[in-house]
């Protein structure tokens, strides 16, 4: 009985949502619905692959709650295309017009090579009534950067999570985080003129997780995060340095949920503090490795706070903080004090920022284009330039490291069979 009425219940609500969306609208109007981020109702998936040629687009459309006994919603007839090239929100014009298939595609020229273009895919009935509109995408024309070397990588965490690379001051060198396949995590080198690479941690458990390297500015030690255990209740993230000299390992923070660790100078790191029970939200702190103190920067317990960047030349932190389930970019002083966002949207999340060698310009990833990609921006959130164009479906690039040499960009890449790629690009600016 009770499930008989949880479904009539489920009837009613699901009839009352999908007959109110059967409205008739002006071109006017649905341009309107566009730029307000209309719900995406029978949108599964939407992306873009780009070249210096084209914007490669593909889409596939459902019917959600097919499996209830209750009202579907209308019936997909028609997919449409819109195109803007002033903003996410703004000025979208209708460019394609096709009769659903569930999955499709569609290729789109003649765009010019010097503008940020916006797409999103609408869906209609068979009587022309608007149903759902995709989240925008955000890509550009440009070409792929030359691979210089790469190295198939088994990785314990997904690359989305944390930053796993990172680079020596001289430029010859760069840590990476690979696991064997007892997924027993360590820190490896890659000599990046012989290819030599070199193990400098020797952790042989299965239970322990290490994540989130760092290499100190002088090239003599490696930050890094390291719990023995991830064992529920036994969890104990603590910051760990690694001495390149002779390969001792030592916990320097109090723990229980430090991560993230960059380095400021040769004897600070910033890093990131959870807390093991509830509300967990990382607020940033200092590391002073010549005294052993820890001083909190960050306090307001809004923004859950990630993978924090220095910039020398700015004196400034970057980091990504995730707030309303949203991941945005913000800026911040040493001291705490001028927090500005950089990178604020309703659509996209904005991971792993990195600064430039000269502090112009941060580096991140993105999903913007649909899926995860390296892009760039100044440091007030103009400019927005897409660096690396996987051409591959499924495919996502991460992290987006630039060596101290400016030469070389190192990536992780990660395809849809789960294999990740350690990869060197050729960075041309």
């Amino acid at each position: 009985m009770r499930n008989y009425i949880y479904y009539i219940f489920l009837y009613l609500f699901f009839a009352f949502i999908f007959i109110s969306c059967e409205t008739s609208l002006t071109s006017e109007e649905i341009n309107n619905q566009l730029n307000i981020n209309y719900k995406p109702i029978n949108i599964q998936a939407f992306n873009s692959y780009s070249n210096e040629n084209q914007v490669n687009l593909f889409w596939t459309t459902n019917r959600p709650f097919q499996d209830f006994q209750i009202p579907s919603p209308p019936n997909v007839e028609v997919v449409k295309l819109y195109v803007s090239n002033k903003s996410p929100n703004t000025n979208f014009v209708q460019i394609y017009e096709t009769k659903n298939t569930g999955e499709d595609s569609t290729i789109v020229y003649n765009l010019s090579n010097d503008k940020m273009y916006f797409f999103r895919i609408a869906t209609f009935s068979a009587k022309g009534t608007l149903i759902g509109v995709s989240f925008p995408l955000m890509t550009s024309l440009g070409k792929e950067q030359n691979e210089y070397y790469s190295l198939s990588v088994k990785e314990k965490d997904h690359p989305l999570y944390f930053s796993n690379l990172s680079w020596k001051a001289d430029g010859n060198n760069l840590a990476f985080v690979k696991a064997d396949n007892s997924f027993s995590s360590n820190i490896y080198d890659l000599d990046i003129n012989s290819f030599f690479v070199q193990q400098l941690t020797d952790y042989t458990s299965t239970d322990h997780r290490l994540m989130g390297i760092s290499y100190s500015p002088n090239g003599d030690k490696i930050a890094f995060c390291y719990t023995p255990s991830i064992t529920s209740g036994e969890t104990n993230y603590r910051i760990w340095l690694l001495n390149i000299k002779d390969f001792e390992k030592e916990p320097v923070t109090s723990g229980r949920v430090d991560f993230d660790p960059t380095w400021l100078s040769n004897n600070t790191i910033v890093f990131s503090r959870g807390t093991h029970g509830p509300p967990n939200i990382p607020e940033l702190f200092l590391y002073n490795s010549d005294n052993g103190t820890e001083k909190r920067i960050t306090s307001d317990q809004k923004i859950y706070k990630y993978s924090p960047s220095f910039s020398a030349s700015k004196n400034l932190i970057v980091y990504s903080g995730e707030t309303s389930n949203r991941r945005y970019l913000y800026q911040i002083s040493t001291s705490g004090e001028n927090s500005a966002t950089i990178t604020e949207n309703k659509f996209w999340k904005d991971l792993h920022p990195y600064w430039s060698n000269d502090g112009s310009k941060i580096f991140f990833t993105s999903n913007r284009s649909g899926h995860y990609e390296i892009w760039s921006v100044d440091a007030l959130g103009t400019n927005y330039k897409q660096i690396t164009y996987g051409l591959k479906k499924g495919q996502n690039r991460f992290y987006g490291r630039i060596d101290p040499n400016n030469k070389y960009m190192a990536i992780m890449e990660n395809n849809l069979n789960g294999n990740h790629m350690l990869k060197l690009l050729y960075f041309n600016q």
